[in-house]
């Protein structure tokens, strides 16, 4: 009998030591770090195509924002929240009300984060049960 897959987060960030702070507390945490994605166009492909549970993404990559990433994440129903040093009215008004962990934060908030995503993905996930049928790899 083979172990559970752990469960998976994927990691958009392009600042280095940023994502190796980000990397460490998500595998501490038990869970199974994707990337980090450090560019625009490939952050925008990994979040159309990509397996993962959920993500936590930078809003700028390069000087770009990710606008179009946590759409493709919003399509597919994959929760995700914001790791950034923005203040959060600087997000788009579509994504104002996603998750933010400013930077700089601590493990223990980052890992509640994270918790705060799964769960309330699962939640939906158990109301509706046919949702995940659609097609998409898993969220």
């Amino acid at each position: 009998m083979q172990p559970a897959p752990l469960t998976a987060i994927l990691i958009v960030e392009d600042e280095t030591l940023v994502a190796m702070d980000i990397i460490d507390c998500i595998t501490e945490a038990g869970y199974q770090a994707v990337g980090p994605i450090a560019t625009l166009p490939e952050a925008v492909h990994i979040g159309r195509v990509g397996v993962f549970d959920a993500a936590l993404l930078d809003a700028n990559l390069g000087g770009e924002t990710v606008d179009e990433v946590a759409a493709e994440l919003t399509k597919r129903n994959i929760p995700f929240a914001f790791v950034t040093g923005y203040a959060p009215e600087t997000l788009p008004a579509a994504f104002q009300h996603v998750p933010m962990v400013r930077k700089p934060y601590d493990h223990e908030q980052l890992k509640q984060v994270v918790r705060n995503l799964l769960t309330r993905h699962e939640s939906a996930d158990a109301l509706a049960p046919h949702a995940k049928s659609g097609g998409a790899e898993k969220s």
